[in-house]
């Protein structure tokens, strides 16, 4: 909680719970601190930065006091843990595909393909044609 229009710690009505995304580490303050780019907490009333937990691979969060990471989109993925911008969610290579909020990319089976790069599904082959190899773009 931090203490607002000059309230005293004794009038503990007037001191405001922080927010999701932030924490107050002190007694005494005027504001809460927010948690860091690629961070974010679900906690309101934090009193400590441990409760900032770093995004999972395949999210991010771009700005401080972020209450949840968002997902990279359908087609891109990324590893990185904590990851403080959208950049990092690259693009999956033609043959393989991602779901929204991928760690990685995953090969399009036997008898698909993915032509184009950033795909978020695999096609199947026409009818008259055929592939036996994972991860074709032909």
């Amino acid at each position: 909680k931090y203490l607002t229009n000059n309230a005293t710690e004794t009038e503990i009505d007037a001191c405001t719970v922080c927010d999701i995304g932030k924490f107050g580490d002190a007694q005494g303050r005027t504001s809460c601190n927010s948690c860091g780019a690629g961070k974010y907490s679900s906690i309101s009333g934090a009193t400590t930065p441990s409760v900032c937990t770093k995004c999972d691979a395949g999210r991010y969060s771009k700005g401080e006091g972020a209450a949840q990471c968002t997902n990279c989109t359908a087609g891109k993925y990324s590893d990185f843990l904590g990851s403080p911008t959208k950049r990092l969610c690259l693009n999956c290579e033609a043959g393989k595909f991602s779901s929204p909020g991928a760690s990685n990319c995953t090969e399009c089976s036997a008898g698909k393909i993915s032509k184009e790069a950033n795909s978020y599904s695999c096609t199947e082959c026409a009818a008259g044609k055929y592939t036996t190899t994972a991860g074709n773009f032909f």
